[in-house]
């Protein structure tokens, strides 16, 4: 019964977790972007990194939906992994081609 009840908090705190690591990557990929001190081989578009950060932001949307039980933690988990595959192949095929 204990678990029923702290699912959706632990699941939706999962969710926001992991969003903002991902914003977090992607915000300080973009600030090394902008400083002169290091130097690329491959540089990421601007509009996939803020694409990225976008879907970050709406993943963190999407925990505080799960913790409030408006979506249940398994469709949240499917959402996110979505918007995070979404922005994950883009980049991989910008990066390929």
């Amino acid at each position: 019964m204990l678990l029923q009840k702290t699912g959706h908090l632990v699941g939706g705190l999962g969710i926001i977790a992991f969003n903002l690591l991902w914003v977090w990557f992607w915000v300080d990929m973009y600030h090394h972007y902008q400083n002169a001190y290091l130097l690329f081989i491959y540089m990421v578009p601007d509009w996939i990194i803020f694409m990225n950060i976008g879907l970050g932001f709406v993943g963190i949307l999407i925990g505080f939906l799960v913790i409030s039980k408006s979506i249940g933690v398994k469709i949240g988990v499917m959402i996110d992994a979505t918007l995070l595959l979404l922005g994950f192949g883009t980049d991989l095929i910008t990066t390929i081609f």
